[in-house]
């Protein structure tokens, strides 16, 4: 799991499947299998909606404590904010997407200059661009990179962006998701940013879409899986082969013969 070898992986969990399919362990090895097949455990390229969905800061049993249960984000528009780009390790080279923002902000502010940075969080990856003074500003840079010029128009549908305070995004960090976020910030600043609103709840259902055909896709490999596995593993037994009434039973020598059989009558001697 560690070294990220898919392939290896499935087709130990297949064996496993194949050399004991009536076994406890079959069961669970083939929801692992499913699993492995969603990208869940094992992540190779985009893992759609699940960027939605990243809670950051819990544990390694996935919980969080009641410090960070207890934060909550603040309307404070007037404060310094950043634009965070949030993509699956894999799915994005992350080199050409800082390339892209670096030479986008070059080439369009000459007085204002803003820092980039990077962070991980899990199984993703963050470019943060921050110095913007306030929501306002981070604003009218979304819309710019938003427009045909733009770069947020080029880059992979798997890079996800939204704006927000240094302060809320410390309290992202502990305890907190995307989805969180984004709900917050609709009701909030929906009516400053109505099409930042609307893109993100457009992706929102298009990854949801996208993620019930690939648990459709996976189901259905999972389940071919098994089938093939239980053909293999059924006993074949041989059918008993009807008797063919055209051919007569053998007599042993000695048995009387039938009733049915034809006996000749003994010649009579001539005078």
């Amino acid at each position: 799991m560690q070294s990220g070898n898919v392939a290896s992986f499935k087709s130990a969990l297949q064996t496993l499947v194949a050399k004991y399919p009536t076994a406890d362990v079959t069961e669970l090895a083939s929801e692992m299998l499913k699993g492995v097949l969603r990208g869940r455990a094992l992540v190779q390229g985009s893992l759609t909606g699940m960027k939605w969905d990243l809670r950051f800061g819990t544990d390694e049993f996935g919980e969080i404590s009641d410090l960070d249960s207890a934060r909550a984000f603040v309307d404070e528009p007037e404060s310094p904010h950043r634009m965070v780009l949030l993509y699956p390790k894999g799915a994005v080279e992350a080199n050409a997407l800082l390339y892209a923002v670096a030479a986008y902000n070059f080439a369009h502010f000459e007085v204002k200059s803003f820092d980039l940075s990077t962070d991980e969080a899990g199984r993703f990856g963050m470019l943060i661009v921050s110095g913007f003074d306030n929501l306002q500003q981070v604003l009218e840079y979304y819309g710019m990179i938003y427009a045909r010029d733009g770069y947020a128009r080029k880059v992979d549908r798997a890079v996800m962006f939204f704006p927000i305070s240094d302060a809320n995004y410390e309290t992202l960090l502990h305890g907190k998701s995307p989805s969180d976020y984004m709900a917050f910030f609709a009701e909030v600043y929906g009516r400053q940013a109505p099409q930042l609103v609307a893109r993100w709840r457009t992706q929102v259902a298009a990854d949801e879409r996208e993620a019930k055909r690939e648990d459709q896709a996976v189901e259905q490999a999972a389940d071919e899986v098994k089938e093939r596995v239980q053909d293999v593993d059924e006993p074949t037994v041989d059918e008993p082969q009807p008797i063919d009434a055209a051919q007569p039973e053998d007599v042993s020598p000695g048995e009387a013969p039938h009733a049915t059989d034809s006996i000749a009558p003994p010649r009579t001697p001539s005078p």
